[in-house]
């Protein structure tokens, strides 16, 4: 019963990490388009296009690992004994979305 206590605890931590993490995403996108009204529009030149582009790559990329390691983190939690299998396939998820992000900076 404990470990479910413990749970519990991580998954609400956990929770209120993702809502924080969002919370300055939203103020940083905010601060670019102050500074820029044409920022991720059309209307913007392609500095600030590839910007808004790395921007949003980030975001999603940050949240494809937050999920990641969540699984990871309750897989331990959930089981005595973790199967190299759940760590495989964390460790392939992060570098996937490692690499998605990396080939997302390139210039075409």
């Amino acid at each position: 019963m404990e470990e479910l206590e413990q749970l519990k605890l991580v998954l609400v931590a956990w929770g209120i990490i993702g809502i924080i993490a969002c919370i300055l995403a939203l103020f940083a996108w905010n601060k670019m388009k102050k500074k820029n009204p044409n920022f991720a529009t059309l209307k913007a030149s392609p500095q600030e296009q590839r910007k808004a582009k790395i921007f949003v790559m980030g975001v999603l990329c940050g949240v494809l690992l937050y999920v990641v390691l969540l699984m990871a983190v309750v897989a331990t939690m959930c089981y005595e004994f973790t199967p190299w299998v759940v760590y495989g396939i964390c460790a392939f998820w992060t570098i996937m979305t490692i690499a998605f992000f990396v080939g997302s900076l390139r210039q075409k």
